[in-house]
């Protein structure tokens, strides 16, 4: 299967490193405290929340705490319902075409002119087997709660919409998001634009 993956680190390796972000690493925190209950939980959101404000005082709107969290609520909800699935946090994110990588990668780093300048499209060849393609949009309104999170009504609707991304359904808003967390391959390199 052939696929196209954005970077501003690709080094020139023949094969990328699954969650070289590492956001397993710090989404592993909010699935210790799912496993200890939903409280557990909320109390550590929002105290994440009131840190990344603090830390970051909502300059870029970009908020670390609702990522993280999300990914986690993912993560939990995919270990315990889906364990076969691709899992969010261990993969390499791509798209279907060459076309819609550009624009992704325009629209994510655009705003930062000194990434931006080092931004390389990545032609791969993915294993099939361990592809799947599935719904940002269920992500992306999950992103949306936890940012306004006030607690466990919006943490079951979060869960909800992890179960209806994994799951494989299709929104109307249906955003196509590529993951792969199998053997990889590089084929060619090319700029962003």
């Amino acid at each position: 299967m052939i696929a196209y993956h954005y970077s501003v680190t690709y080094q020139g390796d023949k094969s990328l490193q699954n969650d070289f972000r590492k956001n397993y690493q710090r989404s592993e925190p909010y699935i210790r405290a799912l496993e200890n209950g939903n409280g557990v939980f909320t109390a550590m959101l929002l105290l994440s929340m009131y840190k990344d404000r603090v830390l970051k005082s909502e300059k870029e709107g970009k908020y670390e705490y609702a990522k993280d969290a999300t990914e986690a609520v993912f993560e939990y909800i995919r270990k315990t319902e889906f364990p076969n699935q691709v899992s969010r946090v261990g993969c390499i994110y791509g798209t279907e075409t060459l076309e819609n990588a550009q624009q992704l990668a325009k629209e994510d780093w655009e705003s930062d002119p000194d990434e931006y300048e080092k931004l390389q499209i990545l032609e791969l060849e993915l294993d099939p087997s361990r592809t799947v393609v599935l719904d940002q949009n269920f992500y992306n309104q999950a992103y949306d709660c936890m940012v306004d999170y006030h607690g466990e009504s919006d943490l079951h609707r979060i869960m909800e919409l992890a179960r209806n991304y994994f799951s494989g359904k299709r929104s109307c808003e249906f955003i196509a998001e590529l993951l792969s967390d199998g053997k990889n391959t590089v084929l060619r390199t090319m700029s962003r634009l």
